[in-house]
């Protein structure tokens, strides 16, 4: 994915209690409605999650990535990424907090232990759509395309990054529709049919 982005675009505000750094990037692609290339906001995560804190190979390698993003100047950069989209919920570390006061107990007189209460096949955090980034691919492509040594600074403004969706016009006011009137029997046919 090619990335374009600020020195404002890295956010990592929320590291401690997600294990994530947010960037809010962009990507420069055709839009139908304005019949030309724009950029298109686009939010990519680094994330942490199941990194040892405690390793310094794991510490050292999401630095480098973090560090891709701490750029100097009020410039565009650009970058590409190998980038993984992620749908779905991560797996969580199953701890105490989990169990009921009862469950606790149990432990505590040693009747159980915590792997007795893990739910089977793990436990699973929100869902989840996200682009997680992975690597940088730093190559030469072309004379301007140098990103041998990181991130390269690139021929647009930041002015060129402000999106702003076409609105399509509509000359007529929308109908009101009536709603139609749904009986008790289709009342409780609907509500099976979200377990079927």
């Amino acid at each position: 994915m090619d990335v374009f982005f600020t020195s404002e675009s890295l956010d990592e505000s929320s590291f401690e209690e997600e294990k994530r750094y947010f960037v809010d990037a962009y990507v420069l692609s055709y839009d139908n409605q304005a019949k030309k290339d724009r950029f298109f906001p686009q939010q990519l995560v680094i994330n942490a999650q199941k990194l040892d804190f405690e390793n310094e190979l794991h510490m050292k390698r999401l630095d480098l990535l973090k560090n891709f993003f701490k750029v100097e100047n009020d410039e565009v950069f650009h970058l590409q990424w190998v980038v993984n989209i992620f749908r779905g919920a991560d797996e969580i570390e199953f701890t105490e907090e989990e169990l009921t006061e009862s469950q606790k107990e149990m432990i505590a007189l040693g009747l159980n232990t915590l792997d007795d209460f893990k739910p089977k096949g793990g436990l699973l955090g929100e869902n989840r759509e996200e682009n997680r980034l992975l690597k940088p691919i730093l190559k030469k492509f072309n004379d301007s395309n140098d990103f041998t040594e990181g991130a390269a600074t690139s021929t647009y403004e930041i002015e060129d990054l402000t999106y702003i969706p076409q609105q399509i016009q509509n000359s007529t006011p929308p109908v009101e529709k009536e709603e139609p009137k749904v009986t008790e029997e289709e009342k409780e046919n609907a509500f099976d049919e979200l377990f079927a």
